[in-house]
């Protein structure tokens, strides 16, 4: 890299001639008047901006671009002399993409070439001179930047018809500019002192604006994609994100268009929108696929997936976005709800691959005798390891794999049970966990109804998750935050129960179902919830402990979880014990 210092008039020029341009995977220009006028008080005063930064385009990194947004007027009449043609392409290679920096550069040239598309910069030169006054820096009220945005866009401007306001663009122009100047103060100002003094400060100023250099960072035109997207990365950690589907819509450009693909595809399948996807994920479904039919090891890392061919995007893209929508109904018939109840959305990808059909008919894979079954339990085991945390585009071509044996053997391989207990899942916490959305979810999945009104609960129904011990309630005890206090429940019903104790509810619905003989009833509809009941059927109950109930509570739900889930998966799988301590499930996976 090299750092290279850009005057503002060398950045208009570069845009002019197409030496400048946005590359088709940065997002358009956003700014406001607020933040332009902020961004040109700083350079009047010759405050720095920060750098930019600038790709050269090469044959390593070539994509496709658009101009800068900004649209110059038809001919000032003011401006007698200058052509103003863009001056012809010396060379290809000499084409810089703007990767940092776009709403900075858009801003100065649109004012500093005049160039806005439905308005007129102007200094006040009368403002101009008190700028290092009273006036505080980037004021809002700071009255010498003048936007005008009664010119209509493409409407030819007139003469200057009040020598106070200077045309932006004669700012660069020392000559023209001083010209101009000088003529306000001649007329305007009577006082011979405030005349000098008022040219020195407005030409000082303008002088600033004259001289003023933009650093820019040049990357090498050697630069490989994945060294582009993970300096933008970086430099954007705290902004917009360049994601590998934006570099490959840049990439592939026009043909295929990506961005169009993914916007057909949004719209014929709802549920992908629902689930908040990118359409990375699609392509990381056609390398999974590609490298399998050339032969290779299945790939689906940011180099591979910028690796592919044109055509072969085109030939499996239906297949592909298919297969990611029946990903996505097949985990919320799991009760996966939509994106913010997904443990990991990389694991609908090698979930997704596997399951289309056209795929499997053309692989010639077979369905053998409890594939399914053990697919959840691949699923469950899977999310509650956290199996895609770490590594995960590795982990999605070798889960691939592993689901490719499954479907030529039959069985499903793991290198050892996954071991959890009572206390494990009581530590785990709703909001900050990937585990607490998978217990979630099995939870859904095992067809519960409503707790306080016995409706169904589906992917379709408004749910929410509940406080079974309210926080109010439990607001000083550690666990009160543990998923095992969580459960769904209607959104009608969650509003109704508020925060009312368990105790009320519960013990209320123990006591009718005795009075009527359905114990046993009522005990299976709580237990569909891993509820159990016997820590609130208890005879001394006005003089029990209330924190010793909810101990007592969490214990015994994370038991009857743990319970089912071994019932499920199968203890090849994953295994219960009461003092277990979490593995290191990185390493664990890594088999």
């Amino acid at each position: 890299m090299q750092t290279v210092p850009f005057k503002i008039e060398r950045l208009i020029s570069m845009a002019r001639s197409g030496h400048l341009v946005i590359p088709e995977f940065q997002r358009p220009f956003v700014w406001n008047e607020g933040q332009v006028r902020k961004l040109v008080d700083s350079v009047a005063r010759g405050y720095p901006i920060g750098s930019i930064l600038l790709l050269r385009r090469s044959e390593a990194a070539k994509f496709a671009d658009r101009k800068i947004e900004a649209t110059e007027s038809p001919p000032d009449p003011d401006d007698a002399t200058g052509d103003k043609s863009p001056p012809a392409k010396s060379d290809d290679n000499e084409v810089y993409y703007i990767l940092d920096g776009q709403q900075r550069i858009t801003s100065l040239i649109r004012v500093f070439a005049n160039a806005h598309p439905r308005g007129r910069y102007y200094l006040d030169i009368n403002a101009l001179r008190c700028l290092f006054g009273d006036q505080p820096d980037g004021g809002e009220a700071a009255p010498w930047f003048v936007f005008d945005r009664s010119r209509k866009a493409g409407q030819a401007p007139t003469k200057r018809g009040d020598l106070r306001y200077l045309k932006t663009q004669k700012c660069l122009n020392a000559k023209s500019a001083s010209i101009l100047v000088d003529e306000y103060f001649d007329e305007a100002i009577a006082d011979p002192k405030q005349r000098r003094e008022g040219r020195a400060i407005v030409a000082s100023i303008l002088e600033t604006i004259r001289n003023f250099e933009v650093p820019a960072v040049i990357m090498d035109e050697k630069s490989g994609l994945e060294a582009i997207c993970r300096v933008f990365e970086t430099i954007n950690s705290t902004g917009t994100r360049l994601t590998t589907f934006d570099l490959a819509t840049a990439k592939f450009y026009p043909q295929p268009n990506l961005r169009t693909l993914w916007t057909a595809s949004l719209s014929s399948r709802p549920i992908l929108g629902s689930f908040e996807l990118d359409g990375e994920r699609v392509l990381q479904i056609i390398s999974l696929w590609s490298s399998l039919f050339a032969g290779r090891r299945p790939e689906a890392s940011r180099s591979h997936l910028l690796a592919l061919d044109g055509k072969e995007i085109e030939r499996h893209w239906e297949d592909a976005v298919s297969a990611l929508s029946t990903a996505c109904s097949w985990a919320q018939k799991r009760g996966v709800l939509d994106r913010k109840q997904l443990p990991n959305e990389a694991i609908l990808i090698p979930l997704g691959a596997i399951l289309n059909e056209n795929f499997r008919i053309t692989s010639k894979l077979p369905t053998p005798d409890g594939f399914h079954d053990l697919l959840e339990t691949w699923f469950w085991r899977s999310s509650l390891a956290r199996t895609f945390e770490a590594s995960t585009n590795e982990r999605i071509a070798s889960e691939f794999g592993r689901l490719l044996d499954l479907a030529r053997t039959g069985s499903l391989s793991f290198g050892q049970p996954l071991v959890m207990s009572p206390a494990m899942l009581v530590a785990i916490r709703a909001q900050r966990d990937s585990r607490a959305k998978t217990l979630m979810s099995f939870a859904l999945s095992q067809g519960p109804r409503d707790i306080k009104t016995g409706e169904d609960l589906s992917p379709t129904t408004e749910v929410e998750s509940h406080h079974i011990f309210p926080k109010s309630l439990m607001k000083d005890h550690p666990n009160t935050e543990s998923v095992m206090n969580r459960l769904w429940i209607l959104k009608k019903s969650n509003r109704d129960l508020g925060s009312r104790s368990p105790h009320d509810y519960i013990l209320s619905e123990i006591r009718l179902a005795k009075s009527r003989g359905q114990s046993e009833k009522v005990r299976e509809r709580f237990q569909l919830h891993f509820i159990p009941i016997e820590p609130f059927d208890l005879e001394d109950q006005a003089q029990s402990n209330l924190k010793d109930v909810f101990d007592i509570f969490l214990e015994e739900r994370a038991t009857m979880f743990l319970e089912r889930l071994v019932s499920q998966l199968g203890r090849p799988y994953i295994q219960l014990s009461k003092a277990a301590e979490e593995v290191d499930l990185n390493e664990e996976e890594s088999e």
